[in-house]
């Protein structure tokens, strides 16, 4: 049974579609032009997008509707003068004055919430493919300061494009969050199949939480959101599995948008993790990007940049649960914090965390936003707590793997970053650091961001992988650490499986590759590595070195004499 949302498979690699030029002449000399653009999955569609332009007199801007070709693209044909170049913009409604809501919004890291700059058609010019991020209503505004004043807008606040699922409590419990465009009368269905059956509703909320319980663990359930009546499409998802069951994990690290190529990199990660079809998803932060406004300081993201990469992400985060850690350019933003429903096993605290996912141990931890945090403050309120989770999940006979994620980690072959992480590894001014921590408990595997590269690093039987998922890539130490097994200047997506005896991990990058010198399986004994497939010719000895599947091949008949080692790969 396929799951999926409704644009997962909409276009198989381009970021907008390639059209062919309509040109005419008319009696009276004029052109024709095409106008053809992608537009925010956000955008409901009951609502009019028009082409604004001085296409028939300079200086005074014109309302054209446009057609709708699907949920996400828009186009038109209209004359021009023959030979005329013209200004134009995209806007959401009539938008009759000079600064509008409803217009384009340009994500300039401005931090004012503006106009995109007049968009200039060349003479001579018949045919465009224009794409429009996000609509100017639903950006959030700042002071000199950077504190939030306010949304622009009353009513198009939207950032997440398409219901979106996290997990609620440390038992791994699926939430099914929906953002309502207009806030109004919202009703989510459940079920087995498109019957559903489960009906839940909430009224006049912008943001709305749904928590079914009784869910079969590894079942598909189907959903549909109705708002103010008019029905969504159907979704679905699998219930985490159960203990036992092999666990699906798909990881992402840092996106953080800055222009187009990042989105189409980060559309390519998350077109790998699709078809990897996990249970679950763990983000490193960083999903957006902040600025320093004029050098006074990083602001919080703007709404509209949530909104450029859940537009991106829509097709992953509506069919598996997006698990996150706050990355420095969330900026401790409440708009991040009351975007997912996170655990809260330490409440008031909700930086940190932990839930399990089968026979997955998962703790995501917090450190810091980009300026003027305090190193000791956050050891001081997560390591003694870190501790004793962790002990906790020593003494559970569920707990087969342990697994840590957190922004800045350690250990990345990276050049830009290469101390922060470590503030928070060694013990400091009587706190433990995280290192001493999890050596203690015997952590399996520690996933971080920040650092724009894939590095998969060992150290004291904890193996570490630093990965980012289409932020723009960052150059590499020429000095090899000593605990770097492999590193690449690439982003990547990064799939784990999760078994009862072996994980096994697998990076692509973002053209589908297999980072192939980076496939690796963890193991806590020799005889865990039998049930994976032999990578050697015949009968093969397997070893569990610094905790990871390490081979010995012995010749069999026909092979041929020698030995050879290599990595034993999982699924």
């Amino acid at each position: 049974m396929r799951r999926g949302c409704y644009w997962a498979d909409m276009r198989a690699s381009s970021l907008l579609i390639v059209v062919g030029a309509s040109l005419g002449g008319t009696a009276s000399g004029a052109v024709e032009v095409t106008f053809r653009a992608e537009i925010p999955a956000c955008t409901p569609p009951d609502e009019t997008v028009f082409l604004r332009s001085d296409r028939l007199q300079a200086s005074s801007f014109r309302h054209d509707a446009l057609r709708r070709v699907d949920r996400t693209h828009v186009e038109g044909t209209f004359e021009v003068g023959s030979g005329v170049a013209f200004d134009y913009k995209y806007s959401l409604g009539l938008c009759e004055g000079l600064s509008c809501p409803g217009i384009e919004k340009d994500i300039s890291f401005a931090g004012t919430g503006g106009e995109v700059t007049n968009r200039r058609l060349a003479a001579g010019v018949t045919a465009v493919d224009d794409e429009v991020f996000v609509w100017r209503d639903a950006v959030e505004t700042f002071d000199a300061t950077g504190r939030a004043t306010g949304l622009r807008g009353t009513e198009q606040r939207v950032s997440f494009c398409a219901p979106y699922l996290s997990i609620s409590d440390v038992d791994g419990g699926v939430t099914i969050g929906y953002d309502a465009y207009r806030a109004g009368d919202v009703v989510l269905e459940l079920g087995e199949t498109t019957a559903y059956g489960t009906r839940m509703a909430s009224t006049g909320l912008h943001r709305n939480f749904f928590r079914p319980t009784g869910l079969v663990p590894g079942r598909t359930y189907h959903y549909r959101v109705t708002e103010d009546g008019v029905a969504g499409d159907d979704f679905s998802f699998r219930a985490p599995p159960a203990v036992g069951d092999v666990v699906r994990i798909g990881f992402i690290g840092d996106t953080q948008y800055y222009g187009e190529q990042q989105k189409r990199d980060g559309t390519a990660v998350v077109s790998r993790l699709l078809a990897f079809d996990p249970d679950v998803v763990l983000s490193t932060g960083d999903i957006v990007a902040s600025e320093n406004y004029d050098g006074s300081g990083f602001a919080p993201p703007e709404v509209g940049r949530f909104n450029v990469f859940f537009n991106m992400a829509a097709p992953l985060v509506c069919r598996a649960p997006f698990l996150v850690a706050m990355g420095n350019h969330e900026e401790d933003s409440d708009y991040f914090w009351s975007a997912f429903d996170f655990p809260k096993p330490d409440e008031p605290r909700i930086d940190h965390w932990f839930t399990k996912i089968g026979n997955v141990h998962v703790t995501a931890l917090y450190t810091g936003a980009t300026q003027g945090y305090d190193v000791d403050g956050i050891l001081t309120s997560q390591s003694a707590w870190l501790d004793g989770v962790l002990a906790d999940a020593d003494a559970d006979p569920e707990v087969r793997w342990k697994i840590v994620f957190l922004h800045r980690g350690v250990f990345s072959q990276g050049s830009r970053h290469t101390t922060d992480g470590f503030d928070f590894f060694f013990d400091r001014n009587g706190n433990e650091g995280f290192g001493t921590i999890w050596r203690r408990h015997g952590v399996d595997l520690v996933l971080a961001g920040h650092n724009h590269n894939f590095t998969w690093a060992e150290d004291a039987g904890i193996h570490y992988v630093t990965s980012c998922g289409g932020a723009p890539v960052h150059e590499l130490m020429t000095d090899l650490r000593p605990t770097t097994l492999y590193a690449e200047e690439t982003c990547t997506a990064d799939m784990i499986v999760a078994g009862p005896r072996t994980l096994s991990f697998r990076a692509e990058r973002p053209d589908g590759s297999v980072v192939d010198d980076a496939l690796f399986s963890l193991c806590h004994e020799a005889s865990d590595c039998d049930e994976l497939a032999s990578p050697c010719p015949s009968a093969v000895q397997w070893g569990c070195v610094a905790r990871a599947c390490s081979p010995t091949c012995v010749a069999g008949e026909g092979e041929g004499e020698g030995e050879g080692e290599g990595e034993g790969e999982g699924e």
